[in-house]
């Protein structure tokens, strides 16, 4: 005769375990994702030595990584002389009820200022962009909050190519 032991707590201790490691597989897949969309948007070159980027109290934390994700593997510097400043300001995130759903609107200000000590030259580029997303129908929190993520890689792309049309 065979006797099964079952050790309740446990169970519950190993089933906590596998839900912990799902969720966090999750996490961190969807964190991977976003940050290769933002690998794949082009690289824009500036003619300066350094570069520093200054984002406001406005923007949420998560998109600050994503800005700064973006900023440090895909704006280079190819110079040898002079800096560059980019400054970020006036996040506005407006989530507003359509017909059967949400839209999300995002948008900020950016200026990027570029120095020639030895020239005296100062070069200037301002601008705005904004990015929207809609979802319709029956949705769950967590696709709402993909559409606020893809709307967010959005404006970051859009603000990519903004500055190789004008750099």
């Amino acid at each position: 005769m065979v006797s099964i032991s079952f050790n309740l707590t446990t169970f519950y201790k190993n089933l906590l375990l596998i839900a912990l490691i799902f969720f966090m597989g999750i996490g961190f897949a969807n964190s991977e994702k976003i940050k290769s969309k933002l690998l794949s948007l082009e690289v824009s070159y500036f003619d300066t030595v350094t570069k520093s980027l200054i984002i406001d109290e406005t923007f949420p934390d998560d998109f600050k990584s994503k800005l700064n994700y973006w900023f440090n593997n895909r704006v280079k510097v190819n110079g040898v002389e002079g800096n560059m400043m980019f400054y970020t300001s006036n996040y506005i995130q407006k989530i507003t009820n359509i017909s059967e759903g949400k839209r999300v609107e995002i948008s900020f200000n950016f200026r990027v200022i570029l120095e020639k000590p030895t020239l005296s030259q100062k070069k200037q580029i301002k601008g705005k962009v904004n990015s929207f997303g809609s979802i319709t129908g029956t949705f769950s929190l967590k696709d709402f909050d993909e559409i606020i993520t893809n709307t967010q890689f959005d404006v970051i792309s859009r603000l990519s190519k903004e500055l190789k049309s004008v750099n």
